[in-house]
Parts: structure tokens; sequence; C-alpha cells
């Protein structure tokens, strides 16, 4: 990602749950920003989704998933899919968990073409 004048991009450890887990904040210090958990899987988020909460967000949504994805799961995109109020979602055929890797082109062309 690359971090113009008018963006952020920052990142610490902190405390979750009572786990250690890095935390990057990355946008345009305009809008709201974007928040990344690293550490894996852990017992941190075990509950954590936000199925529950996807028919009440209104702002446009994209959902990039690998066709070979073994940690998302087809209810997940079937749920995303049939309550999300704005969004729709694009499959990767030749990517698992890691579109934006696997195929990094088409996954930006994507983003790109998606937040025109």
């Amino acid at each position: 990602m690359i971090i113009k004048a008018n963006s952020m991009g920052t990142g610490k450890y902190m405390n979750i749950r009572g786990k250690k887990l890095y935390v990057e904040t990355y946008g345009n210090l305009k809008n709201k920003p974007v928040l990344y958990l690293h550490g894996g899987p852990g017992e941190s988020c075990y509950d954590f989704s936000f199925l529950q909460k996807i028919k009440d967000i209104q702002n446009p949504m994209l959902l990039i998933v690998g066709k070979h994805d073994v940690v998302t799961c087809e209810k997940q995109i079937e749920t995303f899919n049939k309550d999300a109020q704005n969004g729709g979602y694009i499959v990767f055929e030749e990517s698992g968990h890691t579109p934006h890797y696997e195929e990094a082109d088409r996954f930006a062309e994507t983003v790109m073409h998606f937040l025109k």
C-alpha cells in the first residue's frame, strides 16, 4: 500500500481478549480507518463475525473470495450475498484464501474498478 501525505498507516501490538495481536490502521485521514488484526485465528477472535451485521451496512461492499479457500465457507458467502443490501462478490478461480497474493494483478484491477 502506498502511504500518501493525507493518509495514515500505523501499527502496534495490543492486548485483545488476553492475546497479543499486531494491529495496523490504514486509511485516508478524511474517512474512517480500516483496521487489520494480525495473529491468525486465535482465541481472541473465536467468536468474531461480521455476518450478523452485514444487513445493517449501507455502504457498497465487495467480497472477494478464492475458489479454493479452506477458511471461508460457502455458507458465509451465501449469507453475505443474501444479507448485503448493497453488496456483491467475486470468486477468483485460481486462488485460495489469499487472492490478493495469488492473483495480485486481477485483485488490484477488481478493487480499483469497485472503488471508482
